[in-house]
């Protein structure tokens, strides 16, 4: 796999630039420290998401199994 698939595989050239344009735009003093708290705000809003998809999913199936 070559460095782009792999960054278009996990779309990390988009992740990181959504990170430092916010850092720039909350012009912090400490934009290395914005960005690692972004990335990991990103992670666990992304993390419940998938979450709350595969739990109403879950609910989905067992409505269907009811019905």
């Amino acid at each position: 796999m070559s460095v782009q698939e792999y960054l278009d595989k996990h779309m990390l050239s988009r992740k990181i630039e959504d990170a430092v344009n916010a850092a720039v735009r909350a012009k912090t003093s400490d934009p290395v420290l914005f960005i690692v708290s972004f990335l990991r705000v990103s992670i666990y809003v992304c993390r419940s998401e998938i979450m709350l998809h595969y739990s109403l999913n879950l609910q989905l199936e067992k409505c269907r199994l009811i019905i």
